[in-house]
């Protein structure tokens, strides 16, 4: 199922491979993009970091506006956390600032919806490994079979096809 809803409705949007639609507004600066891009990295390494709510809630709010982002979120390459895992809502959203993220540093991939999935699970891997290294984070198995995938360098190809149904889904 595939609907165009606003980006804070993230969690609808990664159970149904929805798409988020950045809504045209005000025009954005290079320094807002480079803002976005350091938030992003910020929350991978320390997703729960003390600001961390307040980064996330700018970065939803800036990738909404931007005029220049649209990012399809897609449940069938990034499993979404059971809503019982302490940090189901801090992984949900960081693939969307991973996939918004990529195509600020790689303008000329925004078309290439395989990379820009790629680019949501791998930040979504980080923030997921850095949540992991604290005593008492359980394990996703999903997440962490992505993981063995990024390791062996098969990611890419394993996350093209399923894009590819997503945007066919669209």
């Amino acid at each position: 199922m595939t609907r165009r809803l606003p980006l804070l409705a993230a969690p609808i949007l990664l159970a149904a491979c929805a798409l988020v639609q950045a809504a045209p507004s005000a025009a954005t600066s290079e320094t807002d993009e480079a803002r976005f891009v350091a938030l992003t990295r910020q929350l991978e390494r320390e997703p729960l970091a003390d600001a961390g709510k307040l980064m996330r809630a700018w970065l939803l709010r800036w990738a909404e506006q931007s005029p220049d982002i649209t990012a399809l979120v897609c449940g069938k390459t990034t499993p979404m956390a059971p809503k019982e895992h302490p940090h189901h809502a801090e992984l949900l959203v960081q693939g969307v600032f991973g996939n918004v993220a990529y195509q600020i540093e790689h303008p000329d991939k925004r078309g290439d919806e395989a990379a820009l999935q790629a680019a949501a699970v791998r930040s979504t891997l980080r923030a997921y490994a850095a949540l992991r290294s604290q005593s008492g984070t359980p394990a996703i198995p999903e997440l962490d079979a992505l993981a063995e995938l990024e390791q062996a360098g098969t990611l890419d190809a394993h996350v093209a096809p399923l894009a590819a149904k997503c945007q066919a889904e669209q």
